[in-house]
């Protein structure tokens, strides 16, 4: 009974250890948000970066800086036509993105890009789609 108590306090131990190690996630969100009757949804995460600080005007600043330079970057301004380093346009990764986030089939919808600083409240960076994007099942297809 001594060596059970024994080795449940160890197992212990190395969960709180365990537990207490976890990293804290990133600071700054970027997704594109269409609008549907009941609000706005999320359809695509864009990649998550570290930002000094959570809810500071500092903060918020740089993650909307960071989701405006991704944007420009890496999604070509929003061109649904443009391909990206995965093979894929970005059209498609935003439909796959979509059917991740439960929304398969998306019709003639305008994409925007919000920017979030750790919980706090999403905010609109005024970049957007530059096509309406059309999604069947997962698939991306002009409008």
């Amino acid at each position: 009974m001594k060596s059970f108590v024994t080795i449940s306090a160890i197992v212990l131990s190395i969960a709180a250890l365990g537990w207490s190690q976890i990293i804290t996630p990133y600071e700054c969100h970027c997704g594109v948000f269409i609008s549907i009757p009941t609000g706005e949804i999320e359809l695509f995460h864009m990649k998550s970066a570290h930002v000094d600080g959570c809810g500071t005007e500092a903060s918020v600043a740089a993650c909307i800086e960071n989701c405006k330079s991704e944007w420009t970057g890496m999604y070509k301004s929003g061109d649904l036509l443009a391909e990206l380093p995965s093979g894929y346009t970005l059209g498609q990764e935003m439909c796959i993105g979509a059917v991740e986030l439960f929304h398969p089939f998306i019709h003639n919808a305008d994409g925007q890009v919000f920017a979030r600083n750790c919980e706090g409240d999403w905010e609109d960076i005024d970049m957007g789609t530059k096509q309406p994007l059309c999604c069947n099942a997962g698939h991306w297809h002009e409008c």
